[in-house]
Formats: structure tokens, C-alpha cells, sequence
């Protein structure tokens, strides 16, 4: 059994080239799951379109990590729907990640 934590956030002085806002992922792999945490939020505070692009560059980079390592499935917390504002940025190219890459892993987006 391996596990790892990773965690990335923004400092307040804007030095991260991650996340260029204010946003809080974690990941961590644990008996071949993968679990990802993002700041995926609702609502329409400015242009969210950075953060949430950053949010499927994370998980994207966090499944081609694990997906060597016998990775079975992908459980991702987020605090708004893959939809509407985030479906440009984060839905569409997170669903065609999986079907071209990852059809054969069991995937919780809560």
C-alpha cells in the first residue's frame, strides 16, 4: 500500500505560477484510488477561466502520475458542477480526457 499528499496553493504575494489565484488543490494516492481536491466554485466572481483551467491541469497531471502505478479510480472533491461556467475550461476536456485516456478507471466527481 503507498500513499502520497501533495499540495499546492497560491501564497498572498502572487509568486505561484500554478494558481494564479486564490485557490487550494490537494491530491493524494491511496490503495490504487486517487483522491483530488480542487477549487472548483460556483457563482460568477470575475473570470474564473484560469483557475478552473488550472483545476484540470492539476487533476490531468495527478492521473498520468498515478495512472503507472495501478491507479483504479479517481474520486475529485469540488464545491461546484464540472457544468455551465466550467464546462469550457474544466468539463469538456476533463470528459474527452477520460474517454481517450482513461475508459477503463471508475470516477466519483463530487
Amino acid at each position: 500500500m503507498q500513499s502520497t499528499l501533495e499540495y499546492d496553493w497560491q501564497d498572498n504575494n502572487g509568486s505561484s505560477t500554478n494558481y494564479p489565484t486564490s485557490a487550494s488543490n490537494f491530491a493524494f494516492f491511496y490503495n490504487r484510488i486517487l483522491f483530488v481536491g480542487i477549487n472548483q466554485v460556483g457563482g460568477t466572481v470575475g473570470d474564473e477561466s484560469v483557475r478552473v483551467d488550472n483545476n484540470f491541469k492539476w487533476v490531468k497531471m495527478n492521473l498520468e502520475k498515478y495512472a503507472s502505478q495501478g491507479m483504479k479510480t479517481l474520486v475529485i472533491f469540488a464545491h461546484a458542477s464540472m457544468y455551465s461556467a466550467r464546462k469550457k475550461h474544466f468539463g469538456t476536456p476533463f470528459l474527452n480526457l477520460l474517454g481517450s485516456d482513461y475508459s477503463d478507471i471508475m470516477v466519483l466527481y463530487a
